[in-house]
């Protein structure tokens, strides 16, 4: 599945999620409706997907916790355009190769105690030819420091970023100063934490 695909996807779950929990119904409608009518995926495809999302929902709403979750894709792969006329290949295009420049990464942040309002809604970019702009952030260009990050956000939600450079965290991160880091930061603390705890 190519990336812009997989985003176009993944957006209309978010927006089928959001609306399932502001007015409690429409997941299924919003998604297998979108996804299907623009051909994005198949029907059976997307069913299980609405299917296992809804299996997801219900388990963080059960357990009454916040939640952090973290997604990412190693990149797509591409075609040269050539056309598999196999009975297998059924006329669709032949991947030819890994394409890792269009590697993304996002986070979804749940709080059962209140809305919470990110910081920034993205922290890097894509240039118009769908790959990463690299220069954006230092995780752009480097898997350890995209790992810094995500560990940066998840202790910011539990109000401990404050702490990310101290000795026996990551004194030797390669995000920059604290400055720089900030920049970073999708969300503050969330509202069921008190003193770095989950109330």
């Amino acid at each position: 599945m190519e990336l812009p695909v997989l985003l176009a996807i993944l957006a209309t779950i978010a927006v089928g999620t959001y609306f399932q929990t502001v007015t409690g119904f429409g997941l299924g409608i919003i998604v297998i409706g979108l996804t299907v009518s623009l051909n994005l995926v198949s029907l059976p495809v997307i069913a299980a997907v609405v299917s296992i999302v809804t299996l997801f929902n219900c388990f963080v709403a059960l357990m009454g916790k916040p939640l952090m979750l973290y997604v990412f894709s190693d990149g797509s792969v591409f075609s040269n355009g050539m056309i598999d006329s196999s009975v297998n290949g059924r006329g669709k295009g032949v991947w030819t190769g890994d394409n890792s420049s269009t590697a993304a990464s996002f986070f979804l942040v749940y709080d059962p105690v209140a809305q919470q309002t990110a910081i920034r809604q993205q922290v890097g970019w894509m240039r118009s030819d769908a790959s990463v702009e690299t220069t954006a952030t230092p995780a752009a260009n480097n898997v350890n420091l995209l790992v810094e990050t995500v560990i940066l956000n998840y202790m910011a939600l539990h109000g401990e970023e404050g702490s990310f450079d101290q000795a026996g965290v990551f004194p030797s991160h390669g995000l920059g100063s604290s400055t720089n880091w900030a920049n970073y930061l999708a969300f503050g603390q969330i509202d069921s934490v008190t003193g770095g705890q989950i109330t």
